[in-house]
């Protein structure tokens, strides 16, 4: 039985052939990657509202002046 990481390298997926001893810790490193991934989605929705509200302030503060 062999195991693989597949990943994304310059918009191609390739893959690492992982050793029997290192799958338990390789499979945490997934399930956190997992875990973070969606919260790291909002993190960046989050910044680019408040970039949006900010850009959108400014413009409504130099139309007053």
């Amino acid at each position: 039985l062999a195991y693989h990481l597949p990943y994304k390298h310059k918009a191609k997926t390739r893959s690492v052939y992982v050793p029997l001893d290192l799958v338990p810790e390789v499979q945490l490193w997934v399930a956190q990657y997992q875990r973070l991934k969606p919260l790291i989605r909002h993190i960046s929705q989050l910044a680019m509202a408040q970039i949006k509200t900010h850009v959108q302030a400014q413009r409504r503060q130099s139309g007053r002046s």
